[in-house]
């Protein structure tokens, strides 16, 4: 009987790990990613001519995601999360492309 009530509270523990880890990482990275999008926005502005238009353009996006990230994770549902963090990928990988388009070496 002893070993039943110990894989019990076992599997509770895992569920809870299951549950708050993702809502702890959505938040974490969500403070992360709005703090990049305002450090790169700042340096965007700042070293215009470097950056570009591109990257003044498309950083404040890091930072609506990063806030939608936060306001989210408190939520911490993981369809969300993927969603969101789908969407922030793909906001990357499009910058990424335009910067590249108009950058000349």
């Amino acid at each position: 009987m002893g070993i039943l009530i110990k894989l019990f509270a076992l599997g509770v523990v895992g569920l809870v790990l299951l549950l708050v880890l993702p809502l702890t990482l959505v938040i974490a990275g969500g403070a992360v990613v709005f703090a990049l999008g305002i450090v790169g926005l700042v340096l965007g502005a700042v070293v215009f001519g470097f950056l570009g238009l591109s990257a003044v353009f498309l950083l404040p996006f890091l930072i609506v995601f990063g806030l939608i990230g936060l306001i989210f994770g408190f939520f911490g549902h993981p369809v969300i999360e993927i969603v969101f963090v789908s969407a922030l990928l793909y906001v990357i990988y499009r910058w990424w492309q335009h910067r590249r388009a108009y950058t000349v070496f």
